[in-house]
């Protein structure tokens, strides 16, 4: 990569890596057509988190937007999973450069901004730090990570309590690895990291009331700009304890870390944190079947995000999708069906035609279309789906290996080709369906019983008695030998259950 046209400014002993002297306020683009992202990162003037590039150096897309989003669960990464690969990274929860003020003494006053400076002598680390950023940008992941250890390498060690240093930089390292591990799948790494960047947070607020002699006030909302910093660190850290509880499930501990954040935020909150906290709260609202407060929370994101990142941003689609998507659930068709296709149409914008991201639109919008009894068309939106889960499966040669994604868009298709009375197509794809979840699952999942007790029920629709019954017997089998619930429904044939349950009557009956 080029550096910018120019070397950036030198102000009154003050070097930032979020300022720069180029004429041109444009990002340049290279040969490629991608913007230069050191230019378009040392441009980011007020808002650096949003000017990140998209498609790095190692194929690992950095999503431009929104910081601290929880990810998707489904959408996490396996264990020790690299991460420099074709997949789409969120920003990072401590995305802002430091500032390094070379010249600083303890007489000279302080110029008010909420951006936290940093001393001469941790000059080293801040770089080390901005170098990790600028990696991350690029899409080198492993790299960033590599530069945000060095850094930490750098910074004094944990001391005894009550004499922890204050450097706002080990705490950008920690809060920054402990996401990048969550995403990988390391949760109690990230848990560890976390906590230490809480430990260090709270004793660093706690040194700075003593030392302004504030220790028994309560915050107010004319906040010093060092204070509004301290406690934006401390909310990004809370937030990221937040996530750590998302992705193993913890709904009620991610609730609580986002109110903690809110309250250290309250009331002179910034657009940029108020969106996070909105769509955060949202998020595990929906987890927790909280439906109503879900929907005013994403509502309120949309209405800050938009005016953020505009209004056909993919995070604009995501909190579009998962609108639609409780709508659907709560049964509101019509209104499902609207932010449905908004997001749909921003995804097709924003990424190829075979990303999963627009897979994932197709198939919701087609099962409000199923919903809806328009089956011809809510068909095609699946069979498309399945095109395109079958094209990045194919990319990633994995013939061999059983995809989710695919069986449940297999048996969207066998439902609708049930309804339409194609039983033998219907049949087929069921099939599938079973066959993956024996590899996925193995036969002690109820998951397994459930679908031979479909496939049963479309043999005895063709016909098919004596396979229809090799299946109602393997399903019946399969729950008493791992002491499930017996529950076999076969449709229209009582006769045959009796057969199955008490073959000892059947003749009679």
């Amino acid at each position: 990569r080029k550096p910018p046209a120019k070397r950036i400014a030198m102000n009154n002993g003050t070097t930032s890596a979020g300022e720069s002297t180029c004429e041109d306020d444009e990002a340049k683009p290279t040969k490629s057509g991608v913007p230069c992202s050191h230019h378009n990162f040392l441009n980011s003037r007020q808002t650096p988190a949003i000017c990140v590039c998209q498609g790095g150096l190692n194929g690992c897309n950095i999503v431009r937007g929104i910081p601290g989003l929880f990810p998707s669960i489904k959408k996490l990464c396996g264990p020790n999973r690299s991460l420099d690969s074709t997949l789409e990274m969120p920003p990072l929860c401590c995305p802002d450069p430091f500032f390094i003020n070379l010249s600083w003494n303890k007489d000279q006053p302080k110029k008010s901004s909420i951006k936290l400076r940093i001393r001469a002598n941790q000059c080293s680390e801040g770089t080390l730090f901005n170098m990790g950023i600028i990696h991350y940008c690029w899409g080198s992941v492993d790299s960033a990570v590599k530069f945000f250890e060095l850094s930490m390498s750098l910074a004094p060690p944990l001391a005894h309590q009550g004499s922890i240093p204050l450097n706002p930089v080990i705490l950008a390292c920690l809060n920054n690895l402990g996401q990048i591990l969550a995403l990988r799948g390391r949760v109690q790494e990230a848990r560890c990291l976390i906590a230490d960047a809480l430990t260090r947070g709270s004793a660093w607020l706690a040194q700075f009331y003593h030392q302004s002699g504030r220790v028994n006030e309560l915050p107010t909302a004319m906040k010093s700009a060092k204070e509004r910093g301290l406690l934006r660190y401390l909310a990004g850290t809370l937030m990221n304890m937040g996530e750590i509880h998302f992705c193993i499930c913890d709904f009620a501990g991610a609730m609580t870390s986002c109110r903690d954040a809110h309250k250290l935020l309250h009331p002179d909150i910034e657009a940029l944190d108020g969106a996070s906290l909105f769509y955060n709260i949202g998020l595990v609202s929906q987890h927790q079947r909280n439906l109503p407060e879900a929907l005013e929370n994403y509502n309120q994101f949309l209405v800050i995000a938009q005016g953020i990142v505009g209004s056909n941003h993919p995070q604009i689609a995501t909190a579009l999708h998962n609108i639609g998507m409780i709508h659907y659930e709560c049964g509101r068709l019509q209104d499902a069906l609207r932010p449905l296709v908004r997001s749909l149409s921003i995804r097709i914008r924003r990424f190829t035609e075979n990303h999963p991201f627009v897979a994932e639109s197709l198939q919701l919008v087609g099962k409000v279309l199923h919903a809806r009894e328009q089956l011809g068309d809510a068909l095609r939106l699946f069979r498309r789906t399945l095109s395109i889960h079958q094209t990045i499966t194919e990319a990633k040669n994995e013939q061999g290996d059983p995809n989710l994604d695919l069986a449940l868009v297999r048996m969207d298709i066998g439902r609708i080709l049930h309804v339409q009375g194609l039983f033998q197509e219907s049949l087929d794809s069921y099939q599938q369906v079973l066959d993956m979840s024996r590899k996925v699952f193995g036969m002690k999942h109820p998951y397994v019983p459930r679908l031979l007790n479909i496939v049963g029920n479309l043999y005895l629709e063709l016909g098919r008695v004596e396979d229809a019954m090799s299946s109602f017997t393997e399903a019946m089998r399969t729950q008493q030998s791992n002491e499930m619930v017996l529950d076999i429904n076969v449709v229209e044939y009582p006769l045959y259950r009796v057969k199955l349950e008490l073959p000892v009557h059947a003749a009679s009956a």
